[in-house]
């Protein structure tokens, strides 16, 4: 059999999201860098470790950011 006649599944077929690096998060959060890798650190957002890598899904990603803004929006709450 050649490798042409070989069937490869996409990942998005495979029902496998696309992981993001920290530099994806970053830009598209527009955020340092450096303050990524700290909220890692103290585990402040979510990601997920694949040996020594760092990567994000971005279905979390889009999860906890809702996540803020309803924080925010219930601090207001309270004090108003």
């Amino acid at each position: 059999m050649k490798k042409e006649d070989t069937p490869t599944l996409e990942f998005e077929e495979a029902g496998i999201e696309r992981l993001l690096t920290p530099k994806d998060v970053s830009e598209k959060l527009q955020i340092r860098l450096s303050t990524i890798y700290h909220w890692v650190k103290i585990r402040k957002i979510p990601f997920l470790r694949i040996g020594k890598h760092i990567r994000f899904r971005s279905s979390d990603i889009a999860r906890w950011i809702e996540e803020q803004c309803q924080e925010k929006i219930n601090l207001r709450k309270r004090f108003f």
